[in-house]
């Protein structure tokens, strides 16, 4: 074969491999699926799988069924059990109808779909309809997911544990685990409890905990009102060389520390990511989470060398009761008596942190509302929409590249240490105060106040944002417990269906995200039932004729935008990038 030819062929297979999505490479599915956050009903195709066992637990039996339709087992241990020994490299299912199932434990086996959401008169599916419940019953684990077994349309209740996993462990394995409501299960806390220093590992993962290389897709699940007693994260923890995608799920009032007795072992109140853990951590709805007992990252709490790419999250609403109500990125472990671990070089070690929106964040000593990055981490933080936060950036003793973001809250920079390379501060717009103390390199960034200033004398005039906030007036508001969601009826303005899905709203004192809307309805991710007034934010895109149009650097800017548009664009005079996270399209 001839060089020219051998090129080209390289460059074939580079291209077909970039178009193959990402879940070919995943546990393989039965099930057709569209893109969407949080639970949905996912066609099961039937075809596709060497044997389909039924369980009902109304009309099944253990003892003369033999799990078809007409004779479904009664319960999914006996429906496992008689599968035997699978044959390799075909899939299995079993169908599991509407009812309570109070589960031990369940231990699946590879290449076995476990659906729920069906009807055992007929089988039809639909999991918002027929409830398929997997109950721990407030003292067990409800099951353990093996290698390329899929766990897809289930309410996952009530489960309990120690030391990791109240409802689910992934420990070592790499399971798909989709369109589930996990609800109320906790991670129960070491015993006896008496560390001797701040900071100890504790228990993780008051729903899901993965751990030695686990690699799992989660994906469009819905997180509500998980916990750890003394643990990182309420609703999801990655520990010891773990990664894997999290996509598209919704985690609602997850709460990190509830018997933590300060002794600051339990952050993450949705999400944590520990020990050189890498997963991609992507679209999902972040709201309304808290890390308590002097714990830090409400929403996202990221340490010990890990680095995931966290991109395109909303990250809402959430509380820290110490740094960072929004998003906490540390590099180093906390080391009391020991000596600090070395800074590892970038091609091991970077944080991704790019297209993400937060807002309304708060952590209790009012410094780091929405983030904090420290303990000599590395990051890339770019086109990310930091705005309305209850306090603003916290930034320390860190490697950091901060490109093409809107902040809409106060940029503090307190302090470097040696080894560390300087800070890039880059085609930002920084519409608040802005103080910088350690060694940085500030270019062609669009500020409100002279940097450093003190006094705060407006530098420059406003960046002129699109004015598209709304004031919303409910004339009736329904909360809906069994989807968790509160369905505001307005009389006006008229909506365009699925204008406002993923916008960020304003209660009172309260935040939340939209879910979705129609002309005169707006679906709301929790429950505000008793409210009336619901302001829409703003999203903080340029308006036309906007200072910041073609005012910034294509030397640092990066590729696209908050909405993954291309960069740069000839906004209004020239094909030069942007400031802020918003690439202005003039057309």
């Amino acid at each position: 074969m001839s060089f020219v030819r051998c090129l080209l062929l390289k460059k074939s297979i580079r291209f077909l491999l970039a178009a193959i999505p990402l879940a070919a490479f995943l546990p393989r599915t039965a099930i057709a699926e569209t893109i969407a956050q949080g639970p949905h009903t996912a066609t099961v195709e039937g075809t596709l799988y060497a044997r389909i066992v039924h369980v009902s637990r109304s009309a099944g039996s253990d003892r003369s069924g033999d799990g078809s339709q007409a004779r479904p087992f009664a319960s999914i241990d006996r429906a496992l059990a008689t599968l035997g020994d699978l044959e390799t490299g075909k899939r299995y299912a079993i169908k599991v109808a509407e009812g309570i199932y109070v589960t031990d434990a369940i231990k699946l086996k590879p290449a076995v779909d476990l659906l729920g959401g069906f009807r055992a008169t007929d089988w039809h599916r639909e999991i918002e309809r027929h409830h398929t419940v997997l109950d721990g019953g407030n003292k067990n684990r409800v099951l353990q997911p093996a290698n390329d077994s899929r766990v897809d349309g289930f309410t996952i209740r009530n489960g309990r544990a120690r030391p990791y996993g109240g409802a689910m462990l992934c420990d070592g394995s790499s399971p798909w685990i989709s369109n589930n409501v996990f609800l109320d299960n906790m991670v129960l806390g070491p015993e006896p409890w008496k560390p001797k220093e701040y900071h100890e590992d504790a228990n993780d993962g008051g729903a899901i905990a993965v751990l030695r290389g686990g690699r799992p897709l989660i994906e469009k699940n819905l997180f509500v009102r998980n916990g750890t007693q003394i643990g990182r994260g309420g609703a999801v923890a990655f520990n010891s060389k773990s990664s894997g995608i999290v996509r598209n799920n919704v985690f609602l009032e997850n709460t990190s520390g509830w018997l933590d007795p300060m002794m600051r072992s339990s952050d993450g109140g949705a999400l944590s990511i520990y020990d050189h853990s890498n997963p991609k951590i992507e679209g999902n709805v972040i709201v309304g989470n808290r890390a308590i007992s002097e714990n830090d990252a409400g929403g996202i709490f990221v340490a010990l060398w890990s680095a995931p790419e966290i991109t395109g999250n909303i990250i809402v609403g959430n509380y820290g009761d110490d740094d960072a109500g929004g998003l906490f990125v540390g590099g180093q472990k906390h080391h009391y008596s020991t000596p600090l671990d070395p800074f590892p070089p970038e091609d091991q070690y970077l944080v991704r942190v790019t297209r993400n929106l937060l807002a309304g964040n708060a952590n209790r000593s009012g410094d780091s509302g929405s983030m904090r990055l420290t303990m000599e981490c590395r990051v890339f933080f770019a086109n990310n929409v930091v705005v309305d936060n209850l306090s603003g950036v916290y930034l320390q003793r860190s490697e950091l590249q901060i490109l093409n973001n809107t902040f809409g809250d106060s940029v503090l920079f307190v302090e470097t240490k040696k080894g560390i390379k300087p800070a890039v501060f880059a085609n930002n717009i920084i519409w608040g105060p802005f103080r910088n103390n350690a060694p940085s390199q500030v270019e062609f960034n669009y500020f409100k106040y002279k940097p450093g200033d003190a006094v705060h004398d407006n530098l420059n005039e406003p960046p002129a944002f699109a004015q598209d906030g709304l004031r919303l007036i409910g004339e009736k508001a329904t909360y809906r417990p069994e989807q968790f969601v509160t369905e505001l009826s307005v009389a006006s303005p008229v909506l365009r269906p699925g204008q406002l899905r993923n916008r960020v709203v304003q209660i009172g004192a309260r935040w939340g995200v939209v879910r979705s809307n129609t002309a005169a309805q707006v679906t709301i991710w929790g429950d505000y039932s008793a409210d009336r007034i619901f302001q829409i934010m703003p999203t903080y895109q340029l308006a036309p004729g906007s200072r910041c149009i073609d005012a910034g650097s294509n030397k640092f800017a990066v590729s696209d935008d908050f909405l993954g548009r291309k960069r740069p664009v000839r906004g209004s005079n020239a094909d030069v990038t942007d400031l802020g996270a918003y690439e202005y399209q003039n057309k």
